[in-house]
C-alpha cells in the first residue's frame, strides 16, 4: 500500500466523515505529495470500496468521505477481504 494510501486511512480511521479538502491538506502536509496524486488515490479508493464518497449538497464538486465497510490492511487486497467476510457470514448461518 502507497504512503499515499496508508495516510488516507490514518485519517479516515475514526469513522467520521471528512471533507475532501480536509484529506488533501492532511494527506499533502504529511507525505509531501501533490494534490493531485492525493485526489487521484481518494478516487480510486472510492472506486474500490475501501473508502465511501458521498456528494454534499453544497454543490456537486464537493464529497466528502469516510471509512467503508471492507477492512484493508498491507498486502490485503479489497476481493480477497470481500471473500473472507462472505466467507465468515456464510460460517455464521
Amino acid at each position: 500500500m502507497s504512503n499515499i494510501r496508508e495516510e488516507i486511512h490514518n485519517v479516515l480511521a475514526d469513522g467520521y466523515w471528512y471533507s475532501s479538502k480536509e484529506i488533501l491538506d492532511t494527506v499533502c502536509h504529511k507525505t509531501g505529495a501533490t494534490r493531485v496524486q492525493v485526489n487521484s488515490a481518494l478516487h480510486t479508493m472510492s472506486g474500490s470500496g475501501e473508502i465511501i464518497k458521498e456528494r454534499e449538497e453544497t454543490g456537486h464538486r464537493h464529497c466528502r468521505f469516510r471509512i467503508g465497510k471492507e477492512k484493508f490492511a498491507f498486502g490485503i487486497s479489497a476481493s480477497i477481504s470481500l471473500f473472507d467476510s462472505l466467507l465468515k457470514s456464510v460460517r455464521t448461518a
